[in-house]
């Protein structure tokens, strides 16, 4: 995706740098034949935020999670966007990914100030399936969304206008809560507004008190043994992976991302480290006698 991961909003400075969950490598998208005790099961792909608690999931519900907004059923372009007889998945045969930003505003559907919920892009979006076609368009149709923002998304948070940042959603199987499942602890930072491209992949840039607040969410996880990776965030990409992703488009305006280990020494000792003879980082007390070898 182009846009930044949305985890962190730089327009937001009251948000602090974040600690997820990555359940990505027993990922088997949209397979009848998957099983629950196995793997997560992503059951749709949206390209934005699709306010799913706030869906009728009495509307043509089905085991996948996936299921109309009550504004969907009336909307004069459905036929032309979504499929309503299957639980208002996308039809990128009419309305190609790339050319969902424009479709949508040339109908009226943007976040704009007052714009009511029923008519907003959260309450009209549709969702893709995971096959490879659906992910490329699901790609396309987030990233014409992030290039299209000035005029798609604008709203107030408490009591500060943002603008749109970058997100998507996915329904996911119960099991997703299931700690086996969970393959990594994710560490997503600001933005930088110091380094190359707003690189975001230094902790030494983070303020201590954000610091701070990062050790002891990590150390309130630490049981888990989990590995921890960082999402490192760049702005801009290089010519050609640009044609092959983005097709070629806004190159320099867009953040490419990439999974990286980093090793951290904290204030109290306490570290990101790889143990001896391990090749993953994971977080470890001051006491645990990993820190010592840690890069700082």
């Amino acid at each position: 995706m182009q846009a930044p991961n949305c985890i962190y909003h730089q327009e937001r400075p009251y948000v602090k740098a974040r600690v997820a969950f990555l359940i990505g490598s027993k990922f088997e998208p949209h397979s009848l034949k998957s099983n629950l005790q196995d793997k997560v099961d992503c059951r749709a792909y949206y390209p934005v935020d699709a306010w799913s608690s706030s869906r009728d999931h009495a509307f043509l519900d089905n085991i996948w999670g996936t299921s109309c907004y009550k504004s969907q059923l009336s909307a004069e372009f459905a036929a032309e966007l979504y499929n309503v007889t299957n639980r208002c998945s996308c039809d990128y045969n009419q309305v190609a990914g790339r050319d969902l930003a424009n479709y949508l505003f040339d109908h009226g559907v943007t976040n704009l100030p007052k714009k009511k919920d029923d008519g907003t892009i959260n309450s009209r979006i549709c969702w893709n399936p995971g096959t490879p076609r659906g992910i490329r368009e699901l790609i396309a149709a987030s990233n014409s969304l992030y290039l299209e923002r000035e005029q798609m998304f604008l709203w107030s948070h408490n009591n500060d206008t943002v603008q749109y940042s970058g997100w998507t959603e996915c329904s996911a199987s119960p099991n997703a809560e299931d700690k086996n499942m969970i393959d990594a602890i994710i560490i997503e930072l600001p933005l930088s507004e110091q380094r190359d491209g707003k690189n975001n992949s230094d902790l030494e840039d983070l303020e201590d008190d954000m610091l701070l607040d990062l050790k002891e969410t990590l150390q309130g996880f630490a049981h888990l043994n989990f590995p921890v990776l960082l999402l490192k965030q760049t702005r801009g990409m290089k010519e050609r992976e640009c044609a092959l992703l983005w097709e070629g488009k806004a190159c320099d305006e867009g953040y490419s991302k990439e999974f990286v280990s980093v090793e951290f020494i904290f204030n109290d000792g306490s570290c990101l480290a790889k143990a001896k003879g391990e090749d993953e980082v994971r977080f470890h007390d001051s006491n645990s006698g990993y820190c010592r070898g840690a890069n700082y």
